[in-house]
């Protein structure tokens, strides 16, 4: 009987392993597709994960910064908004189609002409003592006025115009993102017309830039776009006179239009480079002419590209020296009397 009870559980164990092999098979099978469907699982999340800024797993957690610099430094894009300029957004949230090709840097001329052109203006102090300097060289240049700088001195406007150099619009208060950019432009028309009975024809946003409204609304009104080829950076108080010159004349080429301010601030470090400025052209062959002059000279250049051009080190000849001080001493004279 003892034979039999062990001999028992020998048997059945060996029938059991029997009968579980097949099993075992199904399970390996089941395992193998288990892991398949894992492996395709995993494949469908992934766009899933680099798409939705939510991970859903820790595992994605620690892939998304694998995945996000690659985005986010990608310089195609970069270049793409650097060469077409994208519709950028006013403060009224509208879309702008202003783009660069419709403003005008320069003239392509072979004649050597250069135009000088001065912002920010009237200004009671500054204008009259540019307007001097100009009449001692005998050359003419191209005001852009502030409306309210007219409404606010509109006696120096009429100055500037009785010199018979142009006057354009430069905005009404200078914005850097208008509320109203339409408004802005009209209303600058408005003052010149009713000050100086003058039309303005040409428009040049503050800053320079043309992607906040002011310059489409300044096209749409009839008036091209001025900026510059050749930038004075003479607001900056770091600059001297003889760096201010420098920046202009490095720059100088037939059909350029310098930037210049004869408002807005202290523009004395101005009035001590113009003499410079003017006579260095002069020496080198230029005629100064006004915006709307160059423009009947060569079609208008959409381009800020330059070609430097060095220049000898800054020296005043004796002529030049002289002017402003006769300037400052008739501007005394005047205060006192």
């Amino acid at each position: 009987m003892r034979f039999a009870i062990a001999g028992a559980p020998r048997r059945a164990a060996g029938k059991t392993l029997r009968e579980k092999i097949p099993a075992l098979h199904f399970l390996w099978i089941g395992a193998l597709f288990t892991v398949l469907g894992g492996c395709r699982t995993t494949h469908s999340l992934r766009p899933v994960a680099e798409r939705t800024p939510a991970p859903a797993s820790d595992s994605a957690k620690t892939a998304r910064p694998m995945v996000t610099p690659r985005a986010t430094f990608n310089a195609t894009p970069v270049a793409r908004r650097r060469a077409t300029p994208a519709r950028a957004r006013s403060a009224s949230g509208k879309g702008q189609p202003f783009h660069t090709k419709d403003a005008i840097y320069s003239v392509d001329t072979s004649q050597k002409v250069f135009a000088l052109t001065f912002d920010d203006g009237p200004d009671p102090n500054y204008t009259p003592q540019v307007l001097a300097l100009l009449k001692r060289y005998q050359v003419p240049a191209t005001f852009f006025m502030v409306g309210s700088m007219v409404r606010a001195h509109p006696a120096t406007a009429l100055q500037v115009l009785a010199a018979g150099f142009p006057i354009e619009n430069h905005s009404w208060s200078h914005p850097r993102a208008p509320k109203a950019p339409l408004s802005e432009v009209q209303r600058t028309d408005a003052i010149l017309k009713s000050t100086l009975g003058i039309a303005p024809t040409l428009f040049r946003p503050p800053y320079g830039l043309l992607h906040n409204g002011l310059a489409d609304a300044a096209q749409k009104r009839g008036e091209k776009v001025i900026i510059w080829s050749c930038l004075g950076a003479d607001w900056d108080k770091k600059n001297t006179p003889a760096e201010i010159a420098a920046k202009v004349l490095r720059h100088a080429h037939p059909g350029g239009i310098a930037l210049l301010h004869d408002g807005g601030g202290n523009r004395s470090r101005t009035l001590s480079a113009l003499p410079l400025i003017i006579e260095t052209l002069q020496k080198r062959g230029f005629r100064l002419v006004t915006v709307p002059q160059l423009l009947q000279m060569g079609a208008p250049a959409a381009t800020s590209a330059r070609t430097p051009v060095p220049i000898p080190a800054p020296t005043f000849s004796p002529d030049a020296k002289s002017v402003l001080s006769q300037i400052s001493n008739q501007k005394i004279k005047n205060q006192s009397g």
